[in-house]
């Protein structure tokens, strides 16, 4: 298991421990430049001006010290953020690319596995609005669980 972790992610260390500069509680990396233009080397074709990033992040870091309470996440520095959506156009795209970015493919073989389950020989001819509400039950049991089918 060791072996195949260190085979995954030995690429991509360096952007993977950089992706903390945008989780306000990690104070001693929140927002550093030179931690940021890793993450911009790594997805140069995102299209991300860095010429304009490092003023967008002393903007950004201003706005945070204008308010009264800090972030408490990366959620809500980006509620913050999208406010003012052409202020922070490149900061917006690299906080979505590291909300967005797969750390392990376990969630997706789980979901194709249930699938293998699930479309049997039985239900080969069903459409795919079917099978799909056959996948959700099975593949969220514990929020399927919670559902009230009888009083809806």
């Amino acid at each position: 298991m060791l072996a195949e972790f260190d085979r995954r992610f030995s690429d991509n260390i360096d952007v993977l421990r950089c992706t903390s500069v945008f989780n306000p509680s990690c104070d001693e990396t929140f927002l550093q430049y030179e931690l940021i233009s890793t993450i911009t080397q790594h997805y140069n074709k995102a299209g991300i001006n860095t010429d304009s990033l490092q003023s967008q992040l002393d903007t950004a870091k201003s706005l945070l010290s204008s308010q009264s309470s800090r972030p408490k996440d990366i959620f809500a520095f980006r509620d913050i953020l999208s406010s003012s959506p052409n202020a922070f156009s490149d900061v917006l795209k690299l906080v979505d690319i590291v909300l967005t970015m797969p750390v392990t493919p376990a969630s997706n073989e789980r979901m194709f596995s249930t699938l293998r389950r699930v479309k049997n020989y039985l239900r080969s001819s069903c459409g795919d609005e079917r099978l799909s509400d056959l996948l959700v039950p099975s593949c969220l049991r514990k929020e399927a669980k919670d559902l009230d089918i009888w009083h809806v």
